[in-house]
């Protein structure tokens, strides 16, 4: 016998009908508490890098996004061989690099500039 489904893979009906939000709404939530700890995790680290959960086009960059390598292209990548995924975004990370490429960075999207 099968145990109830988790809350997040109930139908947004159902989710109205026990008092929670809808599933995009809960899905946002949890990539920015990812995007917190990360960026904490990273600066106790001691490191300059950050991450942002928001879709490239939030953050007003003008870029390509990059493709999940998956299992087979992260190993062979690890190992010094080049996969048909990560010259992909490689590529990407080269157009991505040249300033012209972007509008205003996160200035976009918070209004500064």
């Amino acid at each position: 016998m099968m145990g109830e489904k988790s809350t997040i893979e109930l139908s947004d009906t159902k989710r109205r009908s026990v008092g929670l939000g809808s599933a995009a709404d809960e899905v946002v939530a949890i990539r920015q508490l990812w995007e917190r700890m990360a960026n904490r995790a990273l600066e106790n680290a001691g490191s300059d890098a950050r991450i942002d959960s928001r879709s490239l086009k939030a953050q007003g960059l003008d870029r390509e996004a990059t493709m999940h390598l998956g299992p087979v292209a992260s190993d062979m990548e690890r190992r010094g061989k080049a996969s048909d995924r990560g010259d992909g975004n490689r590529q990407v990370g080269v157009v991505s690099r040249n300033p012209r490429n972007f509008r205003h960075g996160r200035e976009a999207s918070t209004g500064a500039d």
